[in-house]
């Protein structure tokens, strides 16, 4: 488990030590590229912050879209309700 591998179709990954889930250790690839692209930690962390909040917001305004739209076969109360609640979110 202490190994280091390579990984990829090829090797052309790592090497990194394997998780406990098969995967390559997350926080040694993070590190890896974060470094390479010369950029610290703390703005690492605030870009993917920045990233994870923009995605929660693309889907919530997808999901409010469909509800308006009549993507879901419910009735248009439901449909109303839901695309409510969620107005206020994005």
């Amino acid at each position: 488990m202490l190994d280091r591998k390579y990984w990829g179709r090829h090797g052309e990954y790592g090497p990194f030590r394997e998780q406990a889930d098969g995967w390559p250790n997350r926080g040694e690839v993070i590190k890896k590229y974060r470094k390479l692209k010369k950029m610290s930690a703390k703005n690492a962390t605030a870009m993917s912050r920045s990233i994870n909040s923009l995605a929660t917001a693309s889907v919530l305004k997808d999901i409010h879209t469909q509800l308006r739209n009549s993507s879901y076969g419910t009735s248009k109360a439901v449909r109303d309700l839901g695309a409510a609640l969620i107005l206020p979110l994005i």
